[in-house]
């Protein structure tokens, strides 16, 4: 039964997460078409791709903790954190090497949107929801 509980879960997470992400992707469209910022439209395609995986990522990982070990739930949130500022960085380095310095705050601001985002999901989730492993 808890199972299925947490199978619920993770797939709510992945659905909020993909319905996040896909939410800062149209106003970020909506953005280029109203102000003309065709600029960042790089910058919003790769900022809506990472924050797609680690959404994804993030839900699918923690119901298989959940499910196999809810005991080290708490090594998979400090994992996770580890986890998304290196691939952060990672993104950032890519991003830099590709386009450049010129086009590089455009993309900081983009990016960091996307990325608080995603912790604020994550956050509010899992806040609600950390001590699910502990009912098994």
């Amino acid at each position: 039964m808890m199972d299925k509980k947490i199978d619920h879960l993770s797939w709510n997470y992945r659905k909020q997460g993909i319905g996040l992400v896909g939410a800062l992707f149209l106003m970020g469209l909506l953005l280029v078409n109203l102000f003309h910022l065709e600029n960042i439209l790089s910058a919003i395609i790769t900022s809506t791709v990472y924050g797609l995986i680690i959404e994804f990522a993030d839900g699918l990982v923690w119901g298989k903790v959940a499910q196999r070990a809810a005991d080290n739930l708490t090594n998979f949130f400090m994992g996770v954190s580890i986890v998304r500022i290196l691939s952060a960085l990672l993104m950032m380095l890519i991003y830099y090497m590709i386009v450049g310095r010129a086009a590089m705050f455009d993309f900081l601001i983009v990016f960091a949107c996307f990325y608080l985002a995603i912790i604020l999901h994550h956050t509010l989730f899992f806040r609600k929801y950390a001590d699910i492993g502990a009912v098994n």
